[in-house]
């Protein structure tokens, strides 16, 4: 069946273009560790990105679901148009074509300041010139490293960064197929790009312990991100049930208010179904800049070297434990509020669809064994426990788990040839059920 039956296609096109060049020497400038070593250099890149989709999902082309006049002969529709471009398919939104380009400067500049033979600093500086609505950005870095023993080393950094969205981000659409609680069906989420996006800025602080004698390196760091303006997909489901917790639905108290006017924006009802979420039909979410975010965390690692007859063994662990995941309160592009923000750390987020999981504590062990030409090594890897809140009661905890990879090298002709094996999940352990659509948590495990 032909008219039934046909197939969908969308070209897409990224070229980047770099040009970089760095430059180093020594400034002459003498300090206690010696001599101020410096670095700079510049770099331009060129992007383009282009998307072309057939005229079968092309929005411009065919932007709603019926085109002949037929169909409102046979009684299928009132009109050929529609409130909103979602193409001639039921699932799958159609796309309209895109096409950007622009051109990123940036140069950066650092020093290296040995101010003895136990303390030096590094001092950095990078310039990135977007041009547009993004524009451009100078971002500082100051890093210190303290030997207060041959042993024993303390570092310590800050900076702040820059991003400027990605091209994909600013125009386009992708679908997406998912449960949305209040149809208890799933239902197309189109994601919209948004050309108005800001850039996401951050700033990261560090400060961290070295000890390294004789068979033994240990290093114990307590990290921090501020994120501003992060980038984030609206979540459906909030939007959802702000809509409902506003009584805008049709009759509602809240039913014709800016704010509900705006919530039911996202929202594309069957025809004659307006206002009754049982009626809807797909809802669109678009890329936005979303709530701050401030998240810390330790990371640690610790390792002994043994040296044996015929060979090194090595044993150590490493791994992190997230402290905070701290996120603002959620809002939608209009800026109607949606969902109170809070701590996040330690939970699916699965109900969150900006956020995702964020497991407290994830490490690993390990013993490796080098002897000439033979490399084994044996992981054991580590997810902890964290919570669901929007499951049913039996599920609002994920279990914990544990994973044992083993990796065995062998090295021929002078290093020429490498003969690797390695099985991955070695006792076949199965991930903690979650209340996923694919019962588990693929994210984590």
């Amino acid at each position: 069946f032909p008219w039934l039956v046909t197939d969908l296609g969308t070209e897409t096109e990224y070229e980047l273009l770099v040009f970089d060049a760095t430059f180093n020497g020594e400034t002459g400038i003498e300090l206690g560790g010696g001599n101020v070593g410096w670095a700079a250099g510049i770099q331009t890149s060129n992007e383009k990105y282009d998307l072309r989709p057939d005229a079968i999902n092309n929005l411009q082309v065919n932007p709603c679901p019926f085109r002949d006049p037929s169909s409102i002969t046979a009684g299928y529709t009132d009109s050929l148009d529609c409130g909103a471009p979602i193409g001639l398919f039921a699932f799958l939104s159609g796309t309209a074509p895109a096409s950007t380009e622009r051109t990123v400067y940036g140069g950066f500049f650092e020093l290296a300041l040995p101010f003895s033979d136990r303390l030096d600093a590094q001092f950095a500086m990078r310039f990135e010139d977007y041009g547009g609505k993004v524009g451009s950005t100078v971002d500082p870095k100051l890093a210190l490293r303290f030997q207060a023993t041959d042993a024993f080393a303390i570092r310590a950094s800050v900076s702040s960064t820059f991003r400027g969205p990605p091209q994909p981000f600013l125009e386009g659409r992708g679908t997406s197929l998912q449960f949305v609680g209040a149809t208890s069906a799933f239902k197309a989420i189109d994601t919209l790009g948004n050309e108005d996006l800001d850039p996401e800025k951050a700033i990261t602080t560090n400060i961290g312990f070295i000890f390294d004698q004789g068979g033994f390196y240990g290093s114990l760091d307590y990290w921090r991100f501020d994120f501003e303006d992060p980038f984030q997909v609206e979540s459906f489901n909030a939007i959802l049930g702000a809509y409902s917790a506003n009584d805008c639905g049709t009759g509602g108290a809240g039913a014709g208010t800016p704010d509900c006017d705006q919530l039911e924006s996202h929202i594309i009802f069957q025809d004659g179904g307006e206002g009754n979420l049982a009626q809807l039909a797909r809802m669109e979410v678009n890329w936005i800049n979303g709530t701050d975010i401030t998240t810390s965390g330790i990371d640690w690692m610790a390792q002994y070297d043994f040296e044996l007859d015929n060979g090194t063994l090595t044993l150590g662990t490493q791994g992190t434990y997230t402290l905070e995941y701290d996120v603002d309160d959620f809002f939608e592009i209009g800026g109607v509020f949606l969902t109170p923000g809070g701590d996040f750390a330690g939970n699916l987020n699965d109900n969150r669809n900006s956020l995702t999981p964020v497991v407290d504590l994830q490490g690993n062990i390990f013993a490796k064994y080098v002897a000439g030409r033979h490399r084994a090594q044996i992981v054991g890897r580590y997810w902890g426990e964290y919570d669901d809140e929007g499951a049913i009661a039996s599920l609002q905890t994920i279990d914990s788990m544990f994973t044992v990879d083993f990796t065995y090298n062998l090295s021929l002709m002078e290093d020429q040839l490498n003969i690797d094996l390695s099985v991955y999940n070695l006792f076949d352990e199965d991930p903690p059920y979650a209340q996923t659509d694919l019962n588990y948590d693929p994210y984590t495990h």
